[in-house]
């Protein structure tokens, strides 16, 4: 039950060779749907953060086709934080241009404000986790699950983004099935309103923007 990237030590996301380790999360098809839509919907010179970019193939993949963009990934694990760089650095280049943070949530970015925040966020709820069992159990359990019902991250979100968006500032966020009515009414509580949800190759309801 060895996940086999981690046998290899990489994985590919779009069409990049992401090296990764125990501690940080195997990347998936299905943040292809948040990098496709923010690839095309972001507009020129835009500032992005990435919360949780654990290997980095999310916002490296996003610096490799919009080169344009300013952005930051900020993470609260030492580890992700060190591949992450690693992968920019071996697929951008030494000067990349990705700024990476240490930071839970946004308690270590106080005064900066972004355009986008994209994040893949840990969804699943601790019966999930349980459930999966020797599936995902090499991969870092904080990476997967956030509490006992798997929405305390977006709750975090909702509450704590709107100090850090410039205004008309978007969230994408990439979801678990079936989550999208309890994170719209979550966010719209906080006053952001929806602009759209994107399914997954599999046509599960994946990315809320």
């Amino acid at each position: 039950g060895y996940p086999l990237a981690y046998l290899l030590g990489h994985q590919e996301f779009a069409g990049l060779s992401f090296r990764v380790e125990p501690g940080v999360l195997i990347p998936r098809p299905e943040t292809g749907v948040l990098l496709s839509w923010a690839v095309q919907a972001l507009k020129p010179d835009a500032s992005a953060l990435e919360i949780g970019p654990g290997s980095g193939c999310l916002c490296v993949s996003l610096k490799k086709f919009r080169p344009d963009l300013q952005i930051r990934a900020a993470d609260i694990s030492k580890t992700a934080l060190k591949i992450s760089a690693e992968n920019a650095e071996n697929l951008l280049g030494p000067h990349h241009g990705i700024q990476f943070i240490e930071s839970d949530l946004f308690s270590a970015l106080g005064g900066m404000a972004f355009d986008a925040v994209l994040s893949n966020p840990p969804y699943l709820s601790a019966k999930d986790l349980e459930k999966a069992g020797r599936e995902l159990a090499f991969e870092p359990a904080e990476a997967l699950c956030s509490g006992e019902t798997g929405y305390e991250i977006y709750q975090r979100m909702a509450f704590e983004s709107g100090a850090f968006l410039n205004p008309g500032g978007l969230m994408a966020l990439e979801i678990g099935m079936g989550m999208e009515e309890k994170i719209k009414i979550l966010f719209e509580s906080r006053g952001f309103s929806l602009v759209k949800i994107l399914p997954d190759f599999q046509g599960i309801l994946r990315v809320m923007v």
